[in-house]
């Protein structure tokens, strides 16, 4: 009987999580969700930067991947800025892909008819805030480090041969 109900119980949330998810395929510059295009995006090389655009041809959002490492630990924390340029408002999530964040921005429902909708933008920075940039400047505490890189010198002779 408890296998059962527990087969019961695993089905019915996987079908509850297969009828909300929404497909998101980005292909060729373009973004399709649930096989509707919905939005472009930039083509060509990686760069750490990527814009999401109406099908107008105006930037809705700015993503740029950064990282910093944390001097207590040597650990390198990756994270990405989501700015909406045209309301002045930027947030910070741990999310590394762009499908990922796309992914967060719908389950957040900051989109309507190819457009922001405002309050759920600044809700949605409001909610995510700038965690890694209170985090970088707790760990420098203001200070800037300045990483001396000269090679030294070594005694000895250096022959070089061939190329």
């Amino acid at each position: 009987m408890k296998k059962t109900n527990t087969l019961i119980f695993l089905i019915t949330i996987l079908v509850t999580l297969s009828v909300n998810a929404q497909k998101i395929k980005i292909k060729k510059g373009n973004i399709t969700v649930d096989g509707v295009l919905m939005f472009k995006t930039d083509r060509g090389i990686f760069t750490g930067e990527k814009s999401l655009y109406d099908l107008n041809d105006n930037e809705l959002v700015f993503i740029k991947w950064d990282h910093f490492n944390d001097p207590n630990t040597g650990e390198e924390i990756k994270y990405c800025s989501i700015s909406f340029p045209d309301l002045e408002l930027k947030t910070e999530v741990d999310l590394n892909t762009f499908k990922g964040q796309l992914r967060l921005m719908f389950k957040n429902k900051i989109f309507k008819d190819n457009t922001l909708v405002k309050e759920k933008v600044a809700r949605f920075v409001k909610k995510y805030g700038l965690e890694f940039t209170k985090k970088r400047n707790e760990l420098s505490q203001g200070k800037v480090i300045i990483i001396n890189e000269a090679p030294t010198q070594q005694k000895g002779v250096n022959i070089s041969i061939g190329y």
